[in-house]
């Protein structure tokens, strides 16, 4: 049996011959072994499409033959593995880059282009850290805002008090 533990693969095509794409024109995820532990993952892929895209089989079938979809995959395998962190409940902890993108009328499974993967992990790490500095700054307006109203009731408050004695 496997034990848990986290770890980035690098994949072939050999690893990834089994893996399918589930719902043929419209890749709404994918299934396979892992190449760790070689228990059944599925990974959905529609929380990466945009939304226009899901909304019929037809789009897909017009869509540029070069649409495609990169992402790292995590084993979410239900087998038990040895020593899986406290509050982790599926996979063996691998995780390895896939590109799923069309082949004349299907949809297939490639190893991912590391290089790819790098620069997708940088991009989403600058978003979250701008998201982070928007929420921050909106909350900052938010807690002034808070604040001031605060300020305005405790004075209408003391000023309707002093008139009533």
């Amino acid at each position: 049996m496997i034990t848990y533990k986290k770890t980035q693969l690098q994949v072939s095509q050999t690893d990834l011959k089994e893996w399918r794409v589930n719902n043929g024109h419209a890749p709404t995820s994918v299934t396979g072994p892992c190449p760790r532990c070689e228990d059944e993952t599925t990974d959905p892929l529609v929380r990466d499409l945009p939304e226009n895209l899901l909304m019929t089989a037809d789009v897909f079938t017009a869509a540029p033959l070069r649409l495609q979809i990169s992402r790292i995959i995590e084993c979410e395998c239900s087998e038990p593995h040895p020593k899986r962190p406290h509050g982790v409940s599926v996979g063996c902890g691998a995780s390895w880059q896939i590109t799923v993108k069309r082949s004349g009328a299907h949809w297939i499974v490639e190893a991912g282009d590391p290089v790819m993967a790098a620069a997708a992990m940088e991009l989403a790490k600058e978003a979250a850290a701008n998201d982070l500095k928007s929420i921050r700054a909106t909350a900052e307006k938010w807690l002034a805002g808070v604040a001031a109203l605060l300020g305005l009731f405790t004075l209408s408050g003391a000023l309707v008090g002093k008139g009533h004695h």
